[in-house]
C-alpha cells in the first residue's frame, strides 16, 4: 500500500503543478496574439487620417441572440466548476491543515497519515498544490461566465479535475462536462 500512495501523492503533484501554471502560459498566448492583432488593425503613419472630433465612435456589432445562447450553454457547466472548484480549494486547504496540526504540532489521530516528517512536508505541498489548481477552475467558472479568456476556461476546467479529486471525485464529471460545451463551435466563437 506504501508504494501506491507514493505514487498517488507525486502524480498528484505534477497534475497541479502542471494545472496552475498552463494556464498562466494560456494567459501570455492570449496577451501576445492580441497585441498582434492590434498591432496588425493600426494603420501605418502616413495612412493615417485625422480623426474628426464630432464623430462617434462605431461600436463592433456582435450577434446578441448567439451570444446569449452561448451564454446559456456555459451557465451551469460554469456554476459545476465554480462550486466543484470551492469545495475542492476548502477541503484540500482542510486536510493540509490537518496533515500539518497533526504530524508537527498535536496529534489528532490514532495514526498519523503519513509514516516520516518527509512523506508530510510531500503530502502537504500536494494538497496546496491541488488547492492552487482548485482555484484555476474557479478562476476559469467565472471566465466561462463572462465569455472571456477561452484558453483560461478550456485549462481551468481540465485543472478542477483533479482540484476536486477530494470532494467525491465531483472535479472529473464537472471538468468533463465543462470541455465538452467549450469544445462547442458556437460556443468557442462567442468568446472575447
Amino acid at each position: 500500500m506504501e508504494p501506491f500512495k507514493d505514487v498517488v501523492v507525486v502524480i498528484s503533484t505534477i497534475v497541479g503543478i502542471i494545472a496552475t501554471v498552463a494556464p498562466l502560459v494560456a494567459r501570455f498566448v492570449d496577451k501576445k496574439k492580441k497585441a498582434a492583432k492590434k498591432k496588425k488593425r493600426r494603420p501605418a503613419p502616413e495612412q493615417a487620417t485625422p480623426k474628426v472630433e464630432d464623430e462617434p465612435e462605431v461600436p463592433v456589432v456582435i450577434d446578441g441572440q448567439k451570444l446569449e445562447q452561448a451564454r446559456s450553454h456555459v451557465k451551469w457547466p460554469a456554476v459545476a466548476v465554480i462550486v466543484t472548484g470551492f469545495l475542492g480549494l476548502a477541503l484540500n486547504l482542510l486536510w493540509a491543515g490537518l496533515v500539518f496540526v497533526d504530524q508537527f504540532a498535536i496529534p489528532l489521530l490514532e495514526k498519523h497519515p503519513f509514516d516520516t516528517e518527509g512523506e508530510a512536508v510531500f503530502g502537504i505541498i500536494s494538497y496546496f498544490c491541488l488547492a492552487a489548481s482548485a482555484i484555476v477552475g474557479i478562476l476559469a467558472g467565472f471566465s466561462m461566465m463572462n465569455l472571456k479568456n477561452y484558453w483560461m476556461s478550456v485549462l481551468g476546467s481540465l485543472g478542477v479535475m483533479p482540484g476536486g479529486i477530494l470532494c467525491c471525485f465531483l472535479g472529473i464529471p464537472a471538468g468533463i462536462w465543462a470541455m465538452t460545451v467549450l469544445l462547442q463551435s458556437e460556443v468557442k466563437s462567442s468568446f472575447s
